[in-house]
């Protein structure tokens, strides 16, 4: 019975109120930490760094991480997909044959508005040349895709 009373009052005491004060704002500091994480997919920095991973998988060839990254690519018959991949290998050729092909590609801002947004992207080329594109962008089940 004693020990039951020792631990009641030390239970109330200020130490461990103090204590549990801290560690509960702790918690609700990593909680909103992680939040912000959550968050963050709205911002330009994210969209602009999805569209910069997509573009890279078309620069190094691996079309087919490109085309998961357009909207709709999960519904196309395979007769379509076959001829969007023929299309993309097509394109990468003609930017190897007019400029020596895609160097590197960056992005540099983009505007969003709801679940759409406009990615402006630069594109430098073997040849020292650079071209910005517009990338519009649509956000579907947590990811930002292409349209």
């Amino acid at each position: 019975m004693g020990f039951l009373r020792y631990a009641y009052q030390y239970l109330h005491s200020s130490e461990v109120k103090r204590l549990l004060f801290i560690l509960s704002l702790v918690f609700i500091l990593l909680f909103a930490a992680c939040r912000k994480e959550v968050l963050d997919l709205n911002s330009s920095a994210a969209v602009c760094s999805q569209a910069e991973i997509y573009y890279q998988n078309l620069l190094a060839g691996q079309y087919e991480k490109f085309l998961e990254g357009i909207s709709g690519a999960c519904a196309m018959l395979p007769e379509q997909r076959a001829q969007t991949l023929q299309a993309l290998k097509a394109f990468c050729q003609s930017q190897q044959a007019q400029h020596g092909g895609m160097f590197s590609v960056r992005g540099a801002e983009a505007l969003l508005q709801d679940k759409r947004a406009e990615v402006y992207l630069d594109i430098i080329y073997a040849d020292s040349v650079s071209e910005r594109i517009v990338v519009p962008m649509v956000l579907e089940d947590c990811v930002w895709r292409m349209e």
